[in-house]
């Protein structure tokens, strides 16, 4: 004679459904998809972007290159933050809310790991950086292959805390 198999009960509706209302389970995706039309249609419109050309600037990606040189040309010098031998506030500024965006993005990938909420609380939020900057890497390489570098830049530092928010 042997028991009937044990079953394990299924699991809460909160937890399946990770805490949302299905009603706003649309939203981020509708987001994203609105993020990457407006990344390829800023690069289809661009000028002299090619994929011959994204090869040719970074050619040099995987060669060697000599440590001890720093051998960087700016564009002007008001862009060079190490003039004077400190970093312009602006770029601190504007730092800060860039990277906690890209924390933020992150953080909803590392929600959906299953035992994610028995992690500590600091390791929680510092996870999420990595899942987030590897989702904002490709988009943002193509628009500063596609747009000027100063105007890639505030689109990008005024757009990357914009989805966060959404």
């Amino acid at each position: 004679m042997s028991a009937p198999p044990v079953t394990a009960p299924p699991p809460p509706l909160a937890e399946i459904a990770g805490g949302r209302t299905p009603s706003r389970g649309w939203i981020p995706a509708a987001v994203l998809v609105g993020g990457l039309a407006g990344v390829a249609a800023i690069v289809a419109s661009a000028a002299g972007v090619s994929v011959s050309a994204l090869h040719h600037i970074h050619a040099d990606a995987a060669s060697l290159h000599d440590v001890g040189a720093l051998n960087v040309t700016w564009p002007s010098a008001s862009f060079n933050p190490f003039v004077e031998h400190r970093l312009r506030i602006v770029t601190l500024v504007l730092t800060v809310p860039y990277l906690c965006a890209v924390t933020a993005l992150g953080s909803i990938v590392i929600g959906a790991v299953r035992g994610s909420a028995r992690w500590p609380r600091l390791v929680r939020p510092l996870a999420g950086f990595l899942p987030g900057y590897l989702m904002v890497l490709a988009p943002l390489q193509l628009l500063f292959a596609a747009v000027p570098l100063v105007a890639a830049a505030w689109i990008a530092a005024l757009g990357v805390p914009a989805a966060a928010l959404a």
